[in-house]
């Protein structure tokens, strides 16, 4: 395990640490080059090893801290789930096709509950809601076996501006497919639809997986977040309610 970064006044503290005793040794030897000075010397000295008690006491509190957090997030990791997405989106074409599976795999050590997964069609504009798909599956998934859902078409009210924890819902302009001929200095990659999935662990947390499916093929993963700041269904309510707002 690696160990927790320290902050920019925990390693103060730590110069300070190796400091004193250095400062502790030079008022030693003024004392003894200086005897006439002796007694201020001396408190001085007295001063820098009160100092240094605290110091000692104030990084081992700074080490248990550390420790503290190393340990629950240790014990986050034992209830976490990851979910990832397995299986073929069909062709771009079929956006407003039928409903269609895939499966999902939680690769995570926790139960994931409540999941919602969207496919969301690359950023273009839209006035209105894009075209999506949608699945909900309200039973818990362990971790570990693959899980069929079926993708149905519409079912949320999210626009293509819509993000959690930062992250876009649909695939942005640098990684959309070029309209015409490619780009062939490109380094992005060429993805044609972006699938969200959130779940909530045995205590409450939310849970995000974002995912690209790429145009060649294969999925691309964006970014699984821990601590999300929003599930599907809270991203279409607050949707909802600023539409009734207007």
């Amino acid at each position: 395990m690696k160990p927790a970064k320290l902050r920019s006044g925990d390693r103060i503290i730590r110069v300070t640490l190796l400091a004193t005793p250095l400062a502790g040794i030079i008022a030693a030897w003024l004392a003894w080059q200086n005897p006439q000075s002796a007694g201020t010397l001396s408190s001085v000295a007295s001063i820098l090893v009160a100092a240094g008690t605290f110091e000692l006491a104030w990084v081992a509190l700074l080490q248990v801290r550390q420790f503290q957090h190393q340990q629950v997030s240790q014990e986050e990791a034992e209830f976490r789930p990851v979910m990832i997405p397995e299986g073929v989106v069909p062709p771009e074409s079929l956006w407003q096709g039928p409903e269609f599976h895939l499966q999902i795999r939680n690769v995570g050590r926790g139960l994931a509950l409540n999941l919602e997964a969207i496919l969301l069609p690359p950023k273009a504009g839209r006035k209105v809601v894009p075209p999506m798909f949608h699945a909900a599956i309200p039973r818990p998934i362990t971790p570990g076996y693959p899980e069929e859902i079926k993708l149905r078409p519409g079912g949320y009210m999210i626009a293509e501006d819509d993000i959690i924890s930062g992250v876009s819902l649909a695939v942005p302009p640098e990684r959309s497919p070029e309209k015409g001929f490619p780009d062939p200095h490109r380094t992005q990659p060429r993805c044609t639809a972006r699938m969200t999935i959130t779940c909530n662990d045995l205590f409450g947390v939310k849970h995000a997986s974002i995912f690209d499916w790429q145009e060649s093929g294969g999925w691309l993963a964006v970014k699984i977040i821990s601590h999300a700041d929003a599930q599907i269904e809270d991203v279409d309510a607050r949707r909802r309610a600023r539409i009734d707002s207007e």
